[in-house]
């Protein structure tokens, strides 16, 4: 490097101009003032800070590699499954044909369901506690029957139990006690509360965002303008992704899969990726955060390293210190480093 050959020449020169003995001297001087260590431990002290700090986010950074990788970033595609949206259904309406019907009709549309492991049998269920259920019966593409504390239940389409239905985006799922209809319920995708303001924040820090989603496109565009985005995508992450990267992007995709091409965000996204302990949005920003939080660290480690390098060389050029003293400038400059890194 430029400092090695200017500790050469210098030797070289004192050699000539004062004799061996002090060439050597500020040779050795020299070269213990190459000899911090702060390119080293900067990189070092940055990744085991950012681990920290990102382990109580909910986030796992596997390698440096994937920190600078991540800080590079500046396309973020989301599977609406799990990153604005919990993955779950959860119930956004009670209508109950008459007002005092809505207790028996949370109560026994909640003991049901419980005995249900379908998505929809699951959000309902959330609406009571368990009762006294038997007889269960699944009809595919219906719903389901039983019995609950004695009384015969049903719980499935409209359609189905004869009861009247209005035109809705999500999924109406009526309720049938003792051969009455009580009332209908609206389930729908459980959208994170923090959503809007987690997709926000990945806009602040200059992502553009995109919302991949199977989901029906009415539906889709819906939770994309919940959250604030202008629309959703419809086809695969994977066919986003490669026009993006055709585009010059640099992509990270939060998702359950990976996606070639693109840097995976995801609960076991392996060395090359960032670990996460679920896909909310939210820690999505979190990591890509921290990691370039890592990747800053590192860099004003490395210049805080290279500064202390070139002081002790030029002390031990001038001949104004010996071994000792350059050798407290290097550990001095190591130590500056490490702090500096992890800033």
């Amino acid at each position: 490097s430029v400092l090695v050959a200017v500790a050469v020449v210098t030797s070289a020169v004192w050699v000539v101009l004062r004799g061996l003995d002090d060439g050597v001297v500020v040779a050795v001087a020299a070269t213990v003032g190459l000899a911090g260590a702060g390119h080293v431990v900067a990189p070092g002290a940055a990744l085991l800070v950012g681990r920290r700090r990102a382990a109580q986010l909910g986030v796992r950074l596997e390698s440096l590699r994937a920190a600078q990788r991540a800080a590079l970033i500046d396309t973020v595609v989301l599977d609406q499954d799990g990153t604005v949206t919990t993955g779950r259904l959860r119930v956004t309406s009670v209508k109950p044909l008459e007002p005092d019907h809505e207790r028996n009709l949370r109560w026994f549309a909640g003991a049901l369901s419980h005995a249900g492991d379908h998505p929809i049998s699951q959000a309902i269920a959330q609406l009571s506690a368990r009762g006294h259920v038997a007889e269960v019966q699944h009809v595919d593409g219906r719903g389901v029957l039983g019995s609950v504390d004695r009384h015969p239940v049903r719980v499935g389409s409209p359609a189905w139990l004869g009861a009247p239905a209005e035109e809705s985006l999500w999924r109406t799922v009526a309720v049938e006690v003792d051969s009455r209809v009580l009332g209908t319920l609206e389930v729908a995708d459980d959208i994170r509360e923090k959503a809007p303001e987690s997709v926000r924040r990945l806009r602040d820090l200059g992502l553009d965002v995109h919302l991949v989603s199977a989901s029906r496109p009415d539906r889709a565009e819906h939770v994309a303008l919940t959250v604030g985005l202008t629309e959703a995508h419809h086809g695969s992450a994977a066919d986003l992704v490669q026009q993006l990267t055709a585009e010059g992007r640099s992509v990270a995709v939060a998702s359950s899969t990976s996606v070639d091409g693109a840097l995976p965000l995801s609960t076991t996204a392996g060395h090359d990726g960032i670990v996460l302990d679920d896909l909310d949005v939210r820690r999505v920003g979190q990591a890509l955060e921290t990691a370039r939080t890592v990747t800053a660290g590192v860099a004003r480690g490395r210049t805080v390293a290279t500064i202390g390098t070139v002081v002790g060389v030029a002390v031990a050029a001038a001949g104004l210190a010996g071994p000792d003293l350059t050798a407290g400038v290097a550990a001095l400059s190591t130590a500056a480093a490490a702090f500096a890194a992890t800033r």
